[in-house]
């Protein structure tokens, strides 16, 4: 099985968005937004920026920048402490 192309990869990121997001927003403790639930999900899985971007048809900095208002909400100080804050708090599984 050889790797997803561009658009494959986007194809899973919006089925992968659709499944969990709604889910995720519903039961975070602070203000969670879809595109927010996507990117724990990302970071989760260890994706790079430019793999998010990819994936999500965004620029890098964008997703930077979503990244980084998404740490200051959750208080977190970096990717891995944000997606431990969402385990603890029991919105992602």
């Amino acid at each position: 099985m050889g790797a997803l192309s561009a658009r494959d990869r986007g194809e899973v990121a919006r089925v992968f968005g659709t499944l969990y997001s709604a889910d995720l927003v519903q039961r975070a403790p602070f203000h969670l937004t879809s595109r927010d639930a996507q990117l724990l999900r990302f970071y989760a899985d260890g994706a790079t920026d430019a793999e998010i971007a990819t994936a999500l048809g965004l620029n890098v900095k964008s997703v930077g920048t979503l990244g980084t208002r998404l740490r200051r909400r959750m208080q977190a100080a970096s990717r891995s402490h944000a997606v431990a804050i969402a385990l603890r708090s029991g919105i992602m599984p």
